[in-house]
């Protein structure tokens, strides 16, 4: 049969099971640890954990991890005639052959104390090329809606890690049929779209309906699930007046030819504020629409409400500063024309500003309204983060300045037009440290075609603004740097040039152990030493090779690299970290990069680009972007409190993701990056006292936090791209034992990343938005 047939046959019949059947996703939904007694346990490092899209064989699924003599148990409530699907597969070499795994599926409904198993076993033996997912189905059978429990486990007879995963389920999930109306309603809707030529209002339509557990459907059930209620906000209204604090806040917006529905949305959504005590400056334009000028009329009586109207149009910076000047608030909260405030921003501003008055910029969470109403696209954003703002303008909605500074810098600037608001920012970073972000969803940007929230491409010379404000914030701050595209609109990099030519330390572990020979440990060794000599622009620095006992003379060196082999103290020192340890006293340099074997740079100014941050003074760590050897992210940042205490972001996601908004390809900061790359000043580093033998596997993550506690940045940097040989590693990672000595250090940083939103999952390190009962516990 033709093979071109078959494969779209076997597309039709894959589409037809999309179209056909609804499902729900385990890894969207908060996972309970259960021990082999059925007894709930704490989240720690040995709990089951989400690891990202995982092939094997041909296919890929989104893997989780469930180590040995735990189980990860979600709650459903299961639709009629539902069924777990799931798939099971081996991913380690660490299981010797003819060992096997069951992996063992088990539904409990409660009220009827009911129990369904479905297992399957798989064994160890097949090259890894050889290797498959294998399914497992579990039919339900149910003629009504349950409620039900699932579990998942894996058994094994051997002893294994509960750290590093060996057997893996492949995307669980519960499916059922799509009722029969539900399904004619969708196609009927998508093809009305087909017929009048609207193709990709179809494929949307489509799309959005069949992908029910889509993070914009996700987001949907926490937009639900966090919304102020009516009741929410009538408390918010009565607590109002009550509050110590009570600021007049100018809303400013300047208008041009607005849609009326939008203009009267924006302006009713002012109306609506929770807290009373605002103001609201327009300054129109010079509009040519008769709908604009009618809405503004509308709203002429309100003494609340200031309106200027300019003669002719001058841009959205004059109009801008137009409407500045009408304002009489302590504060200036920045409003766009067509969109809206959530009724509760300007109440939960306050509040804030009640326990923190010193501060003099606060921005807010955001999401985007689309033309029908339902609210998308979220941004939870971290906390203020100066090196990522320069490569993006992140903070964007909702911004609240004091407006004392607004003045003093002198509002908006023609020239900056499509990014006014980003050159504002950089210009009060010059005169302020006190910006605070509010970590709740208060501004609706809404998704009209010719605005930037409807796509990239709405506003191209808003990009070219954006390269302007950086350039000029650089010349005024004198640095020596240039502005480069950042591989994405609206993206930039700002690279800084090297000065003087520092001294690097470049520290790696002992050579790793290999066969009686000692070839293999060699062959890591040339791969490293060739990797610096041949593919690494930047020239001076020294390696340091710890040894035991006297220098290895099997080892090629070659004779215009400065490698210095130093011996360790007593005892042979286990561990990668450790053995750097010991060897960063004899180095000499003014940055110290610790590097683990098996790395592979992918761009030959990989060190440059670690340095150019190191050398700042406020910065105390880099971090570089790691990859497997498929190509998928190991190491963009790690974000604590993820699987238990600490987690690498967008672990296994390919390596075409950008990640959440950007962090896989812009520079960003965070609170711990991965040792296995890792630069830092000698200064700093004797400064906090290096690392700890006693943290083991989370050493990395206990020194950037002594870093930051130091009052140093960490940071992560795209532009340092390295790819790991799997093969080689030789790190037992972290164990339950590190895990509970990193939460007794650190329990308040792990509760509370400043880098990670609080309204995204503790579950999973893939930005998720958190569903658990305690989410939103800052609403």
């Amino acid at each position: 049969m033709n093979q071109t047939f078959v494969r779209r046959l076997g597309m039709a019949f894959g589409m037809w099971r999309l179209i056909r059947s609804q499902s729900q996703l385990c890894r969207w939904m908060p996972t309970t640890v259960v021990d082999d007694k059925g007894q709930e346990q704490a989240n720690e490092v040995e709990a089951p954990r989400w690891l990202g899209s995982i092939r094997i064989g041909r296919r890929v699924h989104h893997a989780l991890f469930v180590p040995p003599a735990l189980e990860a148990a979600y709650r459903f409530v299961a639709p009629p005639r539902s069924r777990l699907v799931a798939w099971c597969g081996l991913v380690s070499d660490g299981l010797p052959d003819g060992e096997s795994v069951e992996f063992v599926a088990t539904i409990r409904n409660h009220r009827t104390r009911r129990e369904l198993t479905a297992s399957v076993r798989v064994t160890q033996g097949l090259a890894p090329e050889e290797r498959r997912w294998h399914k497992l189905v579990l039919e339900l059978e149910n003629r009504e809606v349950q409620q039900i429990e699932l579990t998942l486990a894996t058994r094994m007879e051997f002893s294994a890690s509960a750290v590093e995963p060996v057997a893996i389920w492949g995307e669980p999930r519960l499916e059922w049929r799509r009722p029969a109306e539900q399904l004619r309603g969708i196609l009927l809707a998508a093809g009305r779209l087909g017929r009048r030529g609207r193709f990709m209002d179809a494929a949307r339509t489509l799309h959005g309906q069949l992908s029910e557990r889509s993070y914009t459907s996700l987001y949907q059930m926490w937009v639900r699930q966090q919304s102020p209620s009516p009741a929410r906000l009538a408390e918010m209204r009565n607590r109002a007046d009550s509050l110590s604090y009570r600021p007049l806040v100018s809303v400013v917006t300047p208008i041009y030819n607005t849609d009326a529905r939008w203009l009267r949305a924006c302006i009713e959504s002012v109306k609506s504020q929770a807290y009373p005590h605002w103001q609201l400056c327009l300054a129109d334009d010079g509009s040519t629409r008769a709908e604009t000028h009618a809405v503004l009329r509308e709203y002429e009586g309100d003494p609340r409400i200031k309106i200027k109207r300019l003669t002719a149009n001058s841009g959205i910076a004059v109009a801008s500063n137009e409407a500045l000047a009408l304002a009489e608030g302590e504060f200036i909260a920045f409003l766009d024309h067509d969109d809206e405030l959530a009724p509760d921003a300007l109440f939960e501003v306050v509040a804030h500003l009640n326990q923190h008055q010193d501060a003099d910029f606060i921005y807010s969470d955001e999401d985007k309204l689309e033309l029908d109403g339902r609210r998308s696209d979220v941004y939870f954003k971290p906390d203020w983060s100066p090196d990522h703002f320069l490569t993006n303008m992140y903070t964007c909605h909702l911004m609240v300045v004091r407006r004392a500074l607004v003045e003093r810098i002198g509002g908006f600037r023609r020239g900056y037009e499509g990014a006014q608001d980003y050159d504002l920012v950089l210009r009060l970073m010059d005169h302020t440290a006190r910006i605070h972000h509010l970590p709740k969803v208060l501004y609706q940007w809404r998704k009209i075609p010719e605005s930037t929230a409807g796509g990239q491409g709405a506003k191209p010379w808003a990009h070219d603004a954006g390269r302007l404000a950086l350039e000029d914030y650089v010349r005024r701050n004198q640095l020596n740097a240039e502005i480069l595209p950042g591989g994405f609109q609206y993206l930039y990099r700002v690279r800084y040039r090297v000065q003087g030519e520092p001294l690097i330390s470049i520290v790696l572990p002992a050579v790793p152990d290999a066969d009686a020979s000692g070839t293999n440990g060699r062959r890591a060794f040339e791969r490293v030493i060739a990797m610096l000599d041949e593919r690494t622009t930047y020239r001076r620095f020294e390696v340091i090779l710890p040894v035991d006992g006297a220098s290895d003379p099997g080892l090629q060196i070659p004779r215009h690299l400065t490698i210095r082999q130093v011996p360790m103290d007593g005892a042979p020192v286990r561990g990668p970290l450790r053995q750097q340890k010991q060897a960063a006293v004899h180095a000499q340099g003014d940055h110290l990069l610790f590097l683990e074997w098996g790395l592979q740079a992918m761009d030959a100014d990989w060190l440059t680009a670690l340095l150019e941050f190191s050398q700042q003074s406020p910065i105390g760590a880099v971090g570089a972007k790691l990859h497997h050897s498929d190509g998928s992210l190991k190491h963009i940042g790690i974000l604590l409190g993820v699987n238990g205490v600490a987690a690498p972001a967008f672990h296994r996601h390919p390596r075409s993701s950008m990640g959440y908004w950007g962090t896989a390809i812009a520079v960003r900061n965070y609170s711990a990056v991965s040792g296995e790359c890792l630069m830092t000043r000698r200064a700093v580093y004797d400064e906090v006292g290096g690392f700890d033998d006693e943290m083991g596997g989370f050493a990395d993550v206990d020194y950037c936090l002594r870093v930051t506690d130091a009052g140093y940045r960490v940071v992560f940097t795209p532009h340092a791209p390295l790819v790991h040989d799997d093969s080689s590693s030789r790190s037992a990672g972290a164990d339950a034992r590190d895990a509970r000595r990193l939460r007794e250090r650190w329990s308040d940083r792990l509760d509370r990343d400043p880098y990670y939103n609080f309204n995204l999952s503790r579950d999973s390190p893939d930005y998720e938005p958190d569903l658990s009962a305690d989410a939103g516990r800052g609403r």
